[in-house]
């Protein structure tokens, strides 16, 4: 049949009419095969057709689809290196040197951990005859990561009279211990003599130390 012609009576119409001009019939308008569709190859071989309506999306909202942009790329390697240098100046960090109170486990100081000792001043008794010892205080004295200290006295330590004697010494302040190479006597001949005294502390302490001489 050809185009126009009606498939009623066969009379001859105008290209695109619709009813005939003969008989009046509709006439069947042929419609145009839908076009074929477009294949997209994706990197990994396979094929999919355009999603038109996602790669809009990611046009108009910054989206950025399958790939990331370079810079967001850079903003990631930058972040990971950044965290990367304060875990390692953290782990480096010498706790000895750290932003800690220098008397921690004190009173009044950061938690314990290391032998910590603070004595604000030593307090010394002693009887007459002890080489004048009686008031021969000593200042303070700060022992960090040590249980251990020794001081030295001069004898007489005052002008005490001669001959004198240095029998035994104590420390009388709990979790102290003192100890020395007594009895001394000290005659005119041996003044300036030296009194060592050697002394143990406690792990944690913060405080005087009376120290008694006989």
């Amino acid at each position: 049949m050809t185009p126009g012609e009606c498939p009623k009576c066969g009379g001859p119409n105008l290209a695109g009419a619709t009813y005939c001009q003969w008989c009046g019939s509709a006439l069947v308008v042929p419609r145009p095969a839908p076009p074929l569709a477009t294949l997209i190859f994706d990197d990994d071989d396979s094929v999919n057709p355009p999603d038109t309506e996602r790669e809009e999306s990611d046009d108009d909202e910054g989206g950025f689809g399958r790939h990331p942009p370079a810079n967001l790329l850079a903003r990631l390697l930058f972040a990971g290196f950044v965290g990367f240098l304060i875990i390692i100046a953290f782990a480096s960090q010498n706790p000895a040197t750290g932003p800690t109170s220098p008397y921690s486990g004190l009173p009044g100081g950061g938690s314990g951990g290391t032998t910590s000792v603070f004595i604000t001043q030593i307090l010394v008794t002693a009887p007459p005859s002890a080489c004048g010892l009686n008031g021969a205080d000593q200042g303070a004295q700060e022992l960090i990561n040590t249980d251990s200290f020794v001081l030295s006295w001069t004898l007489p330590a005052s002008d005490a009279a001669v001959p004198c004697t240095v029998t035994n010494v104590s420390a009388e302040t709990s979790g102290f211990s003192a100890t020395a190479n007594l009895p001394i006597t000290v005659t005119s001949a041996d003044i300036g003599t030296p009194l060592n005294v050697s002394f143990t502390t406690p792990e944690q302490y913060e405080g005087p130390l009376y120290l008694y001489f006989g």
